[in-house]
């Protein structure tokens, strides 16, 4: 069987059109996943980029969950220490209101007493997140990892809070039914130093939550920087894409063209020789 025998005119109208081909499915993939660097080969350069990118956005947004996380347990905490203060007012007003009750009233005061004195230490227990007690006893101490690249962290302190933490002491036992005014004097002492604790305490949670909302906005900041950037490095340009296929589909045609040029003058030749022999 004879081989074919294409001429170079021919072959290479056959080539362009080969090359053509490829470009066309490729241009099509770009639009289909709108990513021009979806493989190594693609572009060394602009891959490694942007998996380095993509690395980077992983790490950060991991710390933005780490410190939303943190925040939430701050914020329970601040929450906490709001609602014990308002019970510890609650108290001051029992002792205060004990110095013009007689002395069966007293007795009654000091058991609304000591319930509203359990109340908070079963609020300061309560007062968790994520396992994390940040008003118990012990208070536990939260550390959040912020940065992604220096390894910074915030560090939360806790506060026990319950009534043993704060020196409130029950008005049985530590101030004897409010049955003097010592005693009564001695409760209202306790309760107002609870309260200064307590508002202590806010002011440093406040702060530590607004430390760790900054943080989480810069983190969530950064990566949609970082993303974008990376988006710059490897997705399709639709209108240079565009143009490209438009330049292919021309090219095309050219192509195509030629190649119906070069069979007509194969088949002039062949005419021109058959009759020169015959």
């Amino acid at each position: 069987m004879t081989d074919v025998s294409l001429n170079a005119a021919t072959r290479a109208n056959l080539l362009d059109l080969q090359r053509n081909a490829q470009l066309r499915l490729q241009t099509t993939n770009r639009f289909a996943s709108g990513r021009r660097v979806n493989r190594v080969v693609d572009d060394p350069v602009r891959f490694s980029q942007s998996s380095a990118l993509s690395n980077r956005i992983g790490d950060l947004l991991s710390l933005k969950q780490g410190t939303g996380q943190a925040l939430s347990a701050t914020e329970a905490a601040l929450k906490g220490v709001d609602a014990i203060e308002g019970l510890t007012q609650q108290l001051r007003g029992l002792a205060g209101a004990a110095r013009s009750a007689t002395g069966q009233q007293r007795q009654t005061i000091a058991q609304q007493f000591n319930v509203v004195r359990s109340q908070i230490d079963a609020l300061a227990a309560d007062v968790t997140y994520g396992g994390i007690s940040l008003l118990g006893n012990p208070a536990d101490t939260l550390r959040t990892r912020v940065g992604n690249v220096s390894g910074g962290d915030i560090t939360v302190a806790g506060q026990a809070s319950d009534t043993s933490a704060l020196g409130i002491g029950s008005a049985t036992a530590t101030y004897n039914n409010f049955a003097t005014e010592a005693d009564i004097n001695a409760a209202l002492t306790a309760t107002d130093n609870a309260v200064t604790t307590l508002r202590s305490s806010a002011s440093r949670f406040g702060s530590s939550v607004a430390s760790l909302n900054i943080a989480e906005n810069f983190n969530q900041s950064l990566s949609a920087t970082l993303q974008a950037g990376q988006d710059k490095l490897v997705n399709t340009d639709l209108n240079q894409e565009a143009a490209n296929l438009l330049s292919i589909n021309i090219r095309d045609q050219l192509g195509q063209q030629g190649l119906r040029i070069a069979q007509r003058s194969d088949t002039a030749i062949s005419q021109l020789l058959s009759g020169i022999n015959g």
